[in-house]
């Protein structure tokens, strides 16, 4: 009688092979459906961070041409960084490039926070594009926004292009 408590106590104690295996395929099939969700979630937000900071610029450019009625002519800088840089896994610094490039200063447009983008702008006659550049997902695969601005009958008017250079 002694025994067969003992054989109950130890064997009660323990998790069956079957429902260890049931528990780590319930964890397998959470996983793949949460992680890439997850995934999606933080491009979207990233994606939500850039969108943002084009509508800020888009703000100083109509205030700008209101006060104006003229585009800035040129083409500005990369800002913060040269070139088709992406930001991965961290930010682009703050920087004071902004102030000192004719573009961005005459439109009194600058990013006072980190950035995963590059922007460029390049303006001639009735026309106006900004340019941003960014690799949100850090895989290498480098995408962008654009904006354009044209002067049509005395109005300006915006168009927002995404993922001008493929899919990030």
């Amino acid at each position: 009688m002694r025994s067969a408590t003992r054989a109950r106590a130890v064997g009660g104690r323990g998790f069956s092979l079957i429902e260890l295996m049931v528990t780590v395929a319930i964890i397998g099939v959470l996983t793949t459906v949460v992680i890439p969700e997850f995934l999606d979630y933080i491009r979207r937000s990233k994606d939500s961070e850039s969108r943002l900071q084009l509508g800020a610029f888009e703000r100083k450019m109509k205030v700008y041409y209101a006060t104006t009625t003229e585009l800035p002519q040129g083409v500005s800088a990369w800002l913060p960084v040269p070139g088709f840089v992406g930001a991965c896994p961290s930010k682009h610094p703050v920087t004071d490039a902004w102030r000192s490039d004719p573009i961005f200063s005459a439109l009194g447009f600058e990013l006072d926070e980190p950035s995963r983008e590059s922007f460029l702008y390049l303006g001639f006659g009735n026309t106006a594009q900004l340019y941003t550049i960014f690799d949100h997902d850090c895989d290498g695969n480098v995408t962008g926004h654009l904006v354009t601005f044209e002067v049509v009958n005395g109005n300006l008017q915006v168009t927002r292009s995404y993922d001008v250079f493929g899919p990030d």
